[in-house]
């Protein structure tokens, strides 16, 4: 009995020194990619080193769907890998799967680095030095007069919110927010013209190319046109329209510092990829210092592929949605946001999950 309960315990010890301070990965990873990054290696295994596997789907507002497989990380800095599978039908079988994800899936093509709308302020009449500001959604534009907002960010946004910040050095401040419609088909431009005398300012709203349906002036005005004392500290007005709503706020220190007009214009810059095109793969790669290089963000060559080797069913995930293992290969140039740089990507015997509706 003494030797039992020895054995017991010197096996207890063999195990806990076997697994203490190491991640617990299977022989065989289910998930995992063996990349090569500009000739760098790195390996993705899921269950190891702080790797997942993600994967899911959502309906977009085209009325297809977006399929996902993702190997993100808990680890700050590490690389991270993500496929897209954009503007496919419902997926309810292994069948469907194999017909929609192939290797004759083309890499998609969204964005070359000069799509989407163009944001140009109206300053002919600010004479003063000045600060200017952006904010696009989550991005922020310091000090740049025109500015874009890439195609990328316009795809699965209904409404994507814009601010524009003016502050000229005789104290006139101006903010100017936006909200852009996916679906607009037209240049939104609002221009705010100003005329003053010694008693009131005169403002009228102009150059909006779209019926308003809804003009709401701060002193209870509704019309395009509104009066303001000599006085007045602030002026704001909301303008409301089937596909952009756009409001200004101007504080003013004194009339003659108010310019004859202020606003700003949107232009619709064409470019080789001016609306989605799909259906397709996108490749996403982060590398350490959280840059995002994608596929879809410049034109790929000849030799970029994209091999299926298998579809094989897999279990239930975490959502309740069916999975399968993809097991195949790529071979891609993954972009930055403005085109101008790249990095080569291959790898071979990639094994990836993916959701579907069953």
């Amino acid at each position: 009995m003494r030797n039992w309960i020895v054995l017991l315990l010197f096996t207890m010890l063999i195990v806990s020194c076997e697994t203490e301070g190491f991640d617990v990965v299977p022989k065989e990873a289910v998930f995992e990619t063996n990349l090569v990054v500009d000739g760098v290696e790195i390996n993705m295994q899921a269950g190891a080193n702080g790797y997942v596997m993600e994967t899911g789907f959502d309906e977009n507002i085209l009325g297809s769907f977006d399929y996902y497989s993702e190997f993100s990380s808990t680890e700050p800095g590490d690389q991270e890998l993500n496929f897209y599978f954009d503007d496919l039908p419902a997926l309810n079988s292994i069948e469907e799967i194999k017909s929609n994800i192939n290797s004759n899936l083309s890499y998609a093509l969204n964005f070359t680095g000069t799509e989407g709308i163009m944001l140009v302020p109206d300053l002919s009449d600010v004479t003063g030095a000045y600060q200017s500001e952006w904010s696009v959604g989550s991005l922020d534009f310091t000090n740049n007069d025109n500015t874009l907002i890439p195609l990328p960010l316009l795809r699965d946004i209904k409404n994507i919110p814009v601010q524009y910040n003016l502050e000229v050095s005789n104290g006139f401040k101006a903010t100017m927010n936006g909200s852009f419609n996916y679906d607009l088909t037209e240049s939104c431009n609002a221009i705010v013209q100003t005329t003053f005398d010694q008693s009131n300012i005169y403002f009228g709203l102009t150059a909006f190319t779209q019926s308003p349906l809804q003009i709401n002036w701060s002193n209870g005005e509704s019309t395009s046109t509104a009066t303001y004392s000599a006085s007045a500290e602030q002026v704001t007005v909301d303008v409301i329209s089937q596909n952009c709503d756009l409001s200004f706020s101007l504080d003013l220190t004194d009339s003659a510092s108010l310019p004859a007009q202020i606003g700003y214009e949107t232009i619709f810059t064409l470019g080789p990829a001016t609306s989605f095109d799909g259906p397709g793969l996108v490749l996403e790669f982060i590398d350490s210092d959280g840059t995002t290089y994608r596929s879809d963000y410049g034109q790929q060559d000849a030799a970029s592929t994209f091999m299926i080797d298998t579809v094989e069913e897999y279990q239930i995930n975490s959502s309740g949605s069916k999975t399968v293992i993809i097991k195949g290969s790529i071979s891609c140039k993954a972009f930055s946001l403005d085109s101008n740089s790249f990095k080569v990507i291959q790898a071979e015997n990639i094994k990836i999950g993916l959701a579907y509706q069953g």
